[in-house]
């Protein structure tokens, strides 16, 4: 894998905060192994973490294990507290009685690792003159006469040495200047020259300071959602920066650093975050949102539920028998009907654009259906199967084989957040699902969906006229989600010609549309769609719908809404505390790894699956899931 330049760097100092030193030296060991410039007779590296307690000594060796091994487990850890009396040595390689030493056993069977020794100050000195042989040679003998290599190994040791004197004896203002001497006057007061010289580096670590501790607790609540009960429920944190900025100085102890950070979060999230869990079924998603009240910290959960499959979705029927004539017949009458309820005076009644551009659009379906008509009649050997319409909707196996969100459908959908190779499984859905419209046929289908619309669209305006709406589209995560907002903004303005708005928030879009049925049209967009990534990551977007009045100034109504969001900045973007906790997901965005380009969109409505999103793909979602009694009269198939 190629990297690119401060890639190393760039990592480590995301997940240890101020500790520019430990960064610097940590990438450039990083970059000695990838390398491959190591020398092959000694061990990967060998450090001396020393500082106060809780700023990061220990973190600094989790974060590298989890770089170089993919996961924790590859940190091999020994509290050196343990170790202090003069049988250490035995139980760490192993004596007549007890052969299997600690030490060499784990190392024999996971050699590619980080061995941590935590509080190497603390063990007998025996200790110590054993490590000499590991951290010049990278071996060792056990009590059965086999040695053991240790140079695959990152050999990290922390110490506390002169923590206590530079908290106590360094004036503030010149601390910086004088805590590494200080430390380093520690370290020859204690361990004997011939160990320091074995040491690759000796890191000191600095205490931290309140921008540091706010960076931390991000940190430490992205750990807290690791657990059990939160994964199991996919829940998506978020938290606004007033929030972060509150937990932080609560937590905020110079002398007890991050440790004292943990036990408030633990204090005021965690118990308040049980009462609310222990109601949910245990495979719900939540978004897990944490707001301000009167300085007090409150948890906001939102559960969300997968939207109902519809149980008689608004697809074209098609055909049974070959493609004839007598079926685009059908259609011309129906367009013919149509042309009767508009009227052919219609620029008489209504100036309003819309209304003329369906006339416009009618008039076009009626010539396209005469033209087929005419190849038809004269030109038998005419092929129609020519029309950009493919969307696939999957098999009973899938998602549609319980209508009422039963086990069976249940369990697809847990199938579905969890696989770890989600690409390769929607690859095998995709190819495996029914083709609502073949080739042959697709032609009908577009001209039958087509005078759908024209009658919805006319219903519409004949019950409640023209309408005009405000879209909001937007990121349910402080500071996140841009581009997939973006890109569901470009979907609907691709589709329906939404007039995109100035927005004064990143991470909101917002669309303007006016004609008829609008409303009823974007209603069923009104939820939350789901980003999914193949790394297990969720984004939840959540669409809303404001009507306006005919000629009302959209910017107006932008300007509210953001005016409401800086009255409570305490509160996460996106959340109504006003709304009960529940919400639909009613669409699933699927990404591919290492890219920015859309691969699969699912709606779980209507079972649709769509991997090339064309205008007419996109129309038809929203088509698909109107609801009954909205205009909508499918054309028959046949005379």
């Amino acid at each position: 894998m190629i990297y690119k330049p401060n890639f190393f760097a760039e990592y480590l100092s995301e997940r240890l905060i101020g500790q520019a030193e430990a960064v610097q030296c940590l990438a450039e060991a990083l970059e000695l192994i990838k390398a491959q410039l190591n020398n092959p007779d000694r061990p990967f590296g060998s450090f001396l973490f020393i500082g106060p307690t809780g700023v990061g000594k220990t973190q600094a060796a989790k974060v590298l294990a989890r770089f170089l091994f993919t996961h924790e487990e590859s940190l091999v850890r020994f509290d050196m507290n343990e170790f202090i009396d003069g049988h250490s040595v035995s139980r760490l390689v192993g004596d007549f009685y007890n052969p299997e030493g600690l030490l060499t056993t784990k190392i024999r069977f996971n050699p590619y690792c980080v061995l941590l020794f935590d509080e190497i100050e603390k063990a007998h000195p025996d200790v110590h003159n054993l490590l000499l042989q590991v951290l010049g040679e990278g071996r060792l003998t056990d009590a059965l006469g086999r040695t053991v290599s240790f140079c695959n190994t990152i050999i990290i040791m922390t110490s506390n040495l002169g923590a206590e004197r530079v908290g106590k004896e360094i004036n503030l203002q010149r601390r910086e200047d004088l805590a590494s001497s200080t430390y380093e006057k520690a370290i020859k007061d204690f361990f004997r020259p011939e160990f320091i010289n074995r040491i690759d580096k000796i890191v000191i670590f600095n205490k931290l300071n309140a921008e540091h501790i706010g960076k931390i607790a991000w940190l430490q609540i992205r750990d807290l959602l690791r657990r059990h009960g939160f994964l199991r429920r996919h829940t998506i944190l978020n938290v606004s920066e007033p929030v972060l900025q509150s937990i932080a100085s609560k937590g905020f102890d110079p002398e007890m650093g991050g440790r004292a950070l943990k036990r408030q979060i633990e204090k005021e999230l965690t118990v308040l975050v049980a009462g609310q869990l222990v109601e949910l079924h245990p495979d719900t998603p939540i978004i897990f949102n944490l707001y301000l009240q009167n300085q007090q910290l409150y948890p906001h959960l939102v559960k969300l539920v997968h939207a109902l499959p519809r149980e008689k979705p608004n697809f074209i029927e098609m055909p049974q028998e070959a493609l004839a004539p007598s079926h685009f017949e059908v259609l011309l009458q129906e367009v013919e009907q149509l042309k009767a309820l508009l009227g052919n005076n219609l620029e008489d009644l209504t100036t309003e654009p819309s209304i003329l551009q369906l006339k416009d659009q009618v008039l076009d379906t009626e010539t396209q259906l005469r033209s087929i008509l005419y190849e038809y009649a004269f030109k038998p050997e005419a092929d129609f199967s020519g029309a950009q319409f493919k969307v696939s909707v999957p098999n009973q196996k899938m998602l549609r084989q319980e209508k009422r969100g039963g086990k069976t459908q249940k369990a697809h959908l847990q199938e579905l957040y969890s696989h770890l190779q989600i690409q390769e499984y929607l690859s095998e859905v995709f190819q495996s699902a029914e083709r609502i419209v073949n080739e042959t046929n697709a032609l009908y289908a577009e001209m039958a969906q087509r005078v759908a619309w024209h009658r919805f669209y006319l219903a519409e305006w004949r019950k409640y006229g023209v309408e005009e709406i405000l879209l909001e589209v937007r990121s349910c995560i402080e500071n996140y989600g841009q581009p997939e907002v973006k890109k569901l903004g470009e979907l609907y303005q691709r589709g329906f010609g939404l007039e995109p708005l100035e927005s004064p928030e990143s991470n909101i879009v917002y669309l303007r549309l006016r004609g008829a049925g609008v409303r009823t049209l974007f209603e069923g967009e009104v939820g939350f769609h789901m980003c999914m990534y193949p790394s297990g990551s969720i984004l939840p977007i959540e669409v809303r719908l404001y009507p306006l009045q005919v000629g009302q100034v959209a910017a107006i109504q932008i300007e509210a809404l953001a005016q409401a969001r800086r009255e409570a900045p305490e509160i996460p973007p996106g959340l109504d505390l006003s709304r009960p906790g529940m919400a639909a997901i009613l669409r699933l965005y699927h990404y591919p790894p290492e890219s920015a380009e859309l691969d699969t969109i699912t709606d779980l409505r209507s079972g649709l699956i769509s991997r090339s999103f064309t205008a007419k793909e996109i129309q038809s979602w929203l088509f698909a899931n109107l609801p009954e009694g909205a205009g909508i009269i499918l054309p028959a198939p046949s005379a």
